[in-house]
């Protein structure tokens, strides 16, 4: 185990007048300076390491023993996870005994949905409290599997008597000296308990790099009261100085920021990963995954085949994530603590704007249908154009006759008949129609329409708020099936 100079950092060597001894060279240059008392016996400090380790290997037993402020807090985040979980189907029960009683007639339309949106707005702060509750109980269940199976490895060095160089490298990473005659040492281990020594900065066994690295952040996922994204800055820009050995000019940084409109722009996270693919750098740097704020789609497509690919390493600091080193296992677990990441924190955000006076909730939104050729959309319903409608019967009609998609466009245009784009830029669809003709394309789009062989999808719904809707089937299933399978316009023009 090497020994340290506390004041200038450098290595104690041993001296060749005392044997046994060591001192810190710089005092050869500097005799007046600290550095230049250091003198300290090997032997003395390996004692002094064995006791150390005996201390903290007992500590960490009596306080894992003692350890009730846990158990006591679990308790009631656990109690108050139920409550929650009691509230979130009471609020989903009463939804849908609201919808059962205006069914019945027993409430009136403008009540219904009044109460409706009120009680969305409880269970959306319901829904957003116990997701933090969740994720408290998680964490607290896993610090303690931590702490008891950490407390139970050592035991067996309470009976430590004598140096043994394999147990002290193996827990303890750095011992300073200091020319007062006091030590400081650097475990290799952290500590869940307040008595115990505290984990330093230490030198790991982690690779180097030798070239660049690129760091992305960002504050998409921030809310009002987390703290700057620059912490997660520094935590990367350290990883990278003291554990990968890379000089700061070598460090690029990347960075989205929320734009007001709460559109994401992800051009810092593109040309992250364009880095990280190039092969331009030898590592890509998070602080966390979190920090990338990904729906799960994406975060899926990150962690199972973009990250495996690379030809660099993919690192996530707090995350304890390395791509040089990770598993199946631990890929995985990347997975399932970061997929609901962006659902939540948005559910939070709104949560915490809506208390604040910020956002209202959110207003009914009546089923609008889409539009058709051959039906007017209007607020109040779709009405059929009858004339149109009996076109499109016809159009059925000589595609299976004529056999030929060309043939039955040169028809409609030597019957002066407006095409299907020109009569949806009339309802307000607006796109440019290039050529104002039929041809086999726009009547293989009509064709292909499966609105003309089933009821629009809000029409029961359309009913029940008192829309008009004539959007029912006014095409033979058979038929539809025939035209579309042997004279679709990729087949047959």
């Amino acid at each position: 185990m090497p020994l340290y100079c506390g004041h200038c950092g450098l290595k104690l060597r041993p001296t060749t007048r005392n044997e046994g001894t060591c001192i810190c060279h710089t005092g050869n240059m500097m005799p007046y300076e600290p550095c230049g008392q250091i003198q300290v016996r090997k032997t003395d400090i390996q004692n002094v390491m064995v006791k150390a380790i005996n201390v903290q290997a007992k500590i960490l037993l009596d306080e894992a023993k003692n350890n009730k402020a846990t158990s006591k807090e679990l308790r009631m985040l656990q109690k108050t996870f139920a409550q929650l979980e009691a509230e979130k189907q009471s609020y989903r029960d009463e939804r849908m005994n609201l919808y059962k009683d205006f069914k019945a007639g027993k409430i009136e339309r403008d009540k219904f949905l009044a109460r409706k949106t009120e009680v969305l707005k409880q269970e959306e702060e319901c829904l957003a409290e116990y997701e933090i509750i969740q994720s408290k109980i998680e964490e607290l269940q896993h610090k303690q599997e931590h702490v008891q199976s950490g407390a139970e490895a050592f035991r067996e060095y309470t009976l430590l008597s004598e140096y043994d160089y394999d147990v002290v490298n193996h827990l303890i990473s750095r011992v300073e000296c200091f020319n007062d005659g006091h030590i400081k040492i650097a475990w290799n281990f952290k500590s869940e308990f307040k008595g115990a020594e505290p984990v330093e900065e230490t030198v790991s066994d982690t690779p180097v790099v030798k070239g660049r690295v690129a760091v992305y952040t960002s504050d998409l996922w921030m809310m009002p009261q987390d703290s700057d994204y620059t912490i997660s800055k520094r935590n990367a820009a350290n990883y990278c100085v003291k554990k990968l050995d890379v000089l700061e000019e070598n460090i690029t940084f990347y960075h989205d920021d929320k734009a007001d409109d709460g559109v994401y722009f992800r051009e810092g996270y593109m040309k992250f990963i364009d880095e990280g693919r190039r092969g331009a750098v030898e590592a890509l740097v998070i602080d966390s995954f979190k920090d990338l704020y990904l729906a799960h789609q994406d975060l899926e497509n990150l962690i199972r085949f973009i990250i495996p690919k690379l030809p660099c390493r993919f690192i996530a600091v707090s995350d304890g994530f390395d791509s040089a080193t990770a598993d199946d296992r631990q890929y995985q677990e990347m997975y399932d603590s970061y997929k609901h990441v962006r659902q939540g924190d948005i559910m939070k955000y709104r949560t915490i704007e809506r208390k604040a006076g910020k956002r209202v909730a959110a207003t009914m939104r009546y089923p609008q249908c889409p539009m058709l050729y051959g039906y007017h959309t209007r607020e109040n319903g779709s009405y059929a154009d009858t004339e149109v409608i009996a076109l499109i019967q016809q159009i059925y009609d000589k595609v299976l006759e004529i056999k030929k998609l060309s043939k039955v466009a040169r028809w409609l245009n030597d019957q002066g008949i407006p095409t299907s784009q020109a009569f949806l830029n009339e309802e307000g669809y607006d796109r440019p129609e290039r050529v104002k003709k039929w041809n086999a394309e726009k009547l293989w789009g009509v064709t292909k329409q499966e609105g003309y062989v089933s009821y629009c999808k809000y029409y029961d719904r359309c009913k029940e708020l008192g829309k008009h809707c004539d959007r029912k089937p006014i095409i033979d299933k058979d038929k539809f099936d025939e035209v579309n399978e042997k004279y679709a316009y990729r087949k047959n023009r």
